[in-house]
């Protein structure tokens, strides 16, 4: 299970400092405006049949990971930060699997198509930021 820790802090300082609400989704919910879906059987099959028809070692991969840790190997492939050297045309990351990485993390504000939502985001476009902000500055200076 992953550390949802830093995500519920900015979801929290979102809806304080933009004086908006958490979503009423309870799909995939793990707290409030936090969500987190994890593999599915389809999609660990999906992920083994790649890897075998790419000639590579399939990832360690279960219903217990999370789905978008996964998606974000896209960019691991890019950057090399999920890299563990099974594929050998992209080599090894000699951070792979350690704290050292990258943290990805997906911020819906609302739906454009919702004049409530794109209201809400543009007048509220500073606060959003500035929330984001102080909250990864606090992530830096707890380290």
């Amino acid at each position: 299970m992953c550390d949802l820790d830093f995500a519920s802090t900015l979801a929290n300082n979102i809806v304080k400092t933009a004086k908006t609400t958490y979503s009423s989704s309870k799909l995939y919910k793990q707290t409030d405006g936090v969500y987190v879906r994890n593999f599915r059987e389809f999609d660990i099959l999906s992920y083994k049949a790649t890897a075998v028809l790419n000639k590579f070692e399939p990832y360690p991969i279960t219903k217990q990971t999370p789905y978008q840790y996964m998606i974000r190997e896209v960019g691991g492939i890019a950057t090399n930060a999920f890299v563990d050297g099974r594929n050998k045309s992209y080599g090894k990351n000699k951070y792979y699997d350690s704290n050292v990485g990258i943290e990805a993390y997906i911020i819906e504000l609302g739906y454009m198509n919702v004049s409530k939502d794109l209201d809400n985001i543009v007048k509220n476009e500073d606060l959003y930021v500035q929330a984001i902000v102080e909250s990864i500055k606090n992530l830096q200076s707890s380290y």
